[in-house]
């Protein structure tokens, strides 16, 4: 058992306090374009408050900070001009998240984001190493091929796309990381939110306007089973800590890197956006 020590205890509590003081926010559907600077390229995020977090929960590992990292490898600078995205590192980083989220409890957003892998993953192995890490030139690879077709409503109309492209995939991939950045973000402003409510709140402003009605009934359905799970499990479930380990250095430590995780997913999901804009294949 950790000796007690008062003066590491009161600046513990302060810091929790605080810890909500300087997150960011994002109005659902905008771009997060901010992130990237007027050379084009990505600036990095970076708080005192963190690296003071840091220091103290140094010794503490969490699967959340191995989130933060697999998902930083994601997002890579290409000729120090433009950020691109990786989508070796992606297919990871997202198996990681797939497995935490399944773990915790949310088992259709889970089941979703495997469905979405398994196809990008089905064509990304049948492209060459050399043109298949890179999103925007698997997406142009699929476009190349055909096998989207054109919207039959008006030739400004974005494409028809195939439900099993690796293109589709990563369209309802990317929608389903601006779900999880937008849950996340919320349990992190307000410490007394529960996850069946930031759920609710960023499946409204995150996949229902993407969704048919049917599928707007299965996932009510799926977000009714959430009401029994409470913020001390989803939490210590994101960190891989069962609730019995999880103190108040655990808990602070999980939070510090699932705000990593949102500053990895900040700028990527912007660019993310920008390609699918770019190339007239829908919105994220």
């Amino acid at each position: 058992m950790m000796p007690f020590r008062p003066a590491y205890t009161l600046l513990l509590l302060l810091l929790v306090h605080t810890s909500f003081g300087d997150a960011s926010t994002r109005v659902s559907n905008t771009p997060p374009s901010t992130f990237l600077n007027s050379a084009g390229t990505f600036s990095t995020i970076s708080s005192h408050h963190d690296d003071t977090v840091a220091d103290l929960t140094s010794d503490i590992c969490t699967d959340a900070a191995s989130l933060a990292s697999d998902f930083q490898k994601a997002l890579v600078v290409v000729n120090q001009q433009r950020g691109d995205i990786h989508v070796g590192h992606l297919i990871s980083a997202c198996e990681g998240l797939e497995a935490t989220m399944r773990r915790i409890g949310f088992v259709q957003g889970a089941s979703d984001i495997a469905a979405n892998l398994s196809k990008i993953r089905t064509v990304y192995n049948q492209v060459s190493p050399d043109k298949r890490d890179s999103m925007p030139e698997l997406l142009q690879y699929e476009m190349g091929l055909g096998i989207h077709s054109a919207s039959k409503k008006s030739s400004r109309s974005k494409a028809a796309i195939k439900d099993t492209s690796a293109t589709m995939g990563l369209l309802w991939l990317g929608r389903s990381l601006n779900y999880q950045y937008d849950m996340f973000q919320q349990l992190l402003l307000d410490g007394n939110v529960q996850p069946y409510e930031a759920a609710c709140c960023a499946y409204e402003r995150n996949m229902k306007p993407h969704l048919s009605w049917p599928l707007q009934k299965v996932c009510q359905v799926a977000l009714k089973k959430l009401k029994v799970l409470r913020r001390e499990h989803m939490l210590a479930g994101i960190g891989g800590f069962s609730e019995e380990c999880y103190g108040a250095c655990e808990d602070q430590a999980t939070r510090h890197d699932l705000r990593r995780v949102i500053r990895c997913l900040e700028p990527m999901l912007g660019r993310w956006q920008q390609v699918f804009s770019e190339m007239g294949l829908g919105d994220i």
